[in-house]
């Protein structure tokens, strides 16, 4: 077993205590059990309260939106930092959460479960190489790729291997879970559907690269599946893997998003969000971020929330900016948690209201954090070497 090593919060040179918008004095945040929702001593525990993140951007949509939760408050703080794998080269994985653990792996291909009430290590299991992929919890199992060009299934209790496929180039990829299959992408442009009890293939369909080199974590809708690339983006038969379509060619390197009527993508160089149909990839509209290297967006009932060169911007279905919130830099992939969005920028967690943008609170952490998993009890979010839980 790999133990992880639980860091002292002054030695981040951080507050650790959420400064309210509008408010001189700062609320340090109660420890779990004092506050009637987190202990066995107000009938309830940290597992059953803490909710489920349970994969990259929280659905099968990557939609990063869950419109019937609650995040943390205002009383929110630091309330533990665990140091994990390599300081340098840690990957780009973000953790998820799922009935008291957090699982998340790390530079060094070490794939880790950690309780969610301190972070202490409850089991570990390893691959052979970096894992950059954010994992995937369904039932009893967690799925995730590695860049050893390979797709794990640990059980969730124990870590016990269930099965592992091997794909001919590196799953950097999240995979994305739904109906009992896994669907994942390789570097090379191959998407697999994967049986997820056993590990077989379904099928495999390969797009033709144009000198691509980046495949995005699938997209799954009710019939099709939605890949991004460094060409364009595309759009897949769930059944067969048969390709409905492709758009024209733009650098589409974002996750892709499913909304109720449109998909959404982000590119780079320069960084802009695009809409197309759903059902044929034609482009409905895009906007210009005014950033080089655009995060993918969060989408709730027809609105995207996405970073822009000085913050965070709220864009309505037909493509027309809803508010901004400046955050004086461009604002991470964000999360959507009831009538709150949940971001990062600069090293600093930020909640924002929904309707207009106007801050709640926000809480320094560090320095910069992937993609979100947000529960009723905390945010957890991984900054290089360290994933850090804030909350109430």
């Amino acid at each position: 077993m790999v133990s992880s090593r639980r860091i002292v919060l002054r030695s981040l040179g951080v507050g650790g205590v959420a400064t309210v918008a509008g408010c001189s004095s700062l609320r340090r945040g109660r420890s779990p059990g004092e506050n009637g929702r987190d202990g066995e001593e107000n009938g309830g525990t940290v597992a059953s309260l803490e909710g489920v993140w349970p994969s990259y951007q929280f659905d099968r949509r990557n939609s990063g939106y869950d419109p019937d939760g609650t995040g943390p408050g205002e009383e929110s703080s630091l309330i533990w930092s665990v140091e994990l794998g390599p300081a340098l080269g840690n990957g780009s994985a973000s953790p998820v959460v799922a009935d008291g653990t957090v699982y998340v792996g790390v530079g060094d291909g070490t794939f880790y479960a950690l309780d969610a009430a301190d972070g202490e290590t409850r089991w570990t299991a390893s691959t052979n190489r970096w894992i950059n992929s954010t994992a995937a919890v369904s039932g009893s199992t967690v799925f995730v790729g590695s860049d050893d060009a390979t797709c794990y299934a640990f059980d969730r209790e124990t870590g016990d291997e269930r099965w592992s496929t091997a794909t001919e180039f590196e799953v950097s990829a999240s995979p994305v879970v739904d109906d009992g299959t896994v669907y994942v992408t390789a570097t090379d442009g191959s998407i697999y559907a994967l049986e997820a009890s056993t590990g077989d293939q379904r099928w495999q369909t390969a797009v033709e690269r144009e000198g691509t080199y980046y495949f995005s974590s699938p997209a799954v809708g009710d019939e099709t599946i939605y890949v991004g690339s460094s060409d364009r983006l595309y759009a897949l038969e769930r059944e067969d893997g048969a390709i409905r379509w492709r758009t024209d060619r733009f650098e589409a390197e974002g996750e892709p998003i499913v909304g109720d009527d449109a998909v959404y993508a982000t590119s780079s160089s320069p960084g802009k969000l695009y809409a197309v149909e759903r059902a044929t990839g034609d482009e409905r509209w895009h906007v210009d971020l005014d950033v080089q290297y655009a995060n993918s967006p969060a989408v709730a009932d027809g609105t995207a929330y996405v970073g822009t060169g000085a913050g965070l911007a709220a864009i309505d279905r037909s493509g027309s900016t809803e508010w901004t919130a400046d955050l004086e830099v461009a604002a991470t992939t964000p999360a959507v948690v009831g009538d709150v969005v949940y971001c990062t920028a600069d090293g600093t967690l930020y909640a924002l209201d929904r309707a207009d943008g106007t801050e709640r609170w926000h809480l320094a952490f560090g320095n910069r954090a992937t993609s979100l998993a947000v529960t009723p009890a905390a945010v957890y979010l991984k900054d290089g070497a360290i994933v850090h839980r804030i909350g109430e």
